[in-house]
């Protein structure tokens, strides 16, 4: 798995979140938009691996903010997507390291180490159990990376 520099895939702002919608951003590979579209304002790591590109995007929205887990196919067909994070959470990325061709290590909430593994196919998963607290995917039956983390819960002032 290869991280992927901002000159390499970056994003173009199209629409900021307001309060009815999330941000909505081109996807740029090589200086190019190339028609695909993710909804976020920031891109936090890309990375190349075999099954395509793996996002990590945020909406840049200040004491409430989620991270957006993308899985795209060599062509940008959307493989998987998942969110992690929660209301008033707050988040901040980092990546903590690569593991091989199939893993990403890193932070983000719950003071834990996320774990992202790239599944060589798809899986089945059940949609009414969570991989982890936090972690939240559309309605579906199959998976195409899965993350472990052991979150705590955070604590309110």
């Amino acid at each position: 798995m290869d991280v992927l520099a901002p000159e390499e895939l970056s994003l173009h702002l199209l629409r900021e979140a307001d309060a009815r919608h999330k941000p909505l951003s081109d996807i740029v590979l090589a200086g190019q938009r190339i028609g695909r579209t993710v909804e976020a304002a920031v891109l936090e790591a890309a990375f190349r691996c075999d099954s395509g590109y793996l996002l990590f995007t945020t909406d840049d929205v200040p004491g409430e903010e989620f991270l957006g887990i993308h899985l795209f196919s060599p062509e940008f067909e959307r493989l998987d997507t998942a969110t992690l994070g929660g209301m008033y959470s707050t988040g901040s990325f980092l990546l903590l390291g690569v593991e091989g061709t199939d893993t990403v290590r890193f932070r983000f909430i719950g003071g834990t180490d996320w774990r992202l593994k790239v599944l060589p196919r798809s899986r089945l998963r059940m949609p009414l159990m969570p991989e982890a607290r936090g972690v939240s995917r559309p309605l579906g039956f199959s998976r195409r990376f899965e993350i472990t983390g052991r979150p705590q819960r955070e604590l309110s002032d």
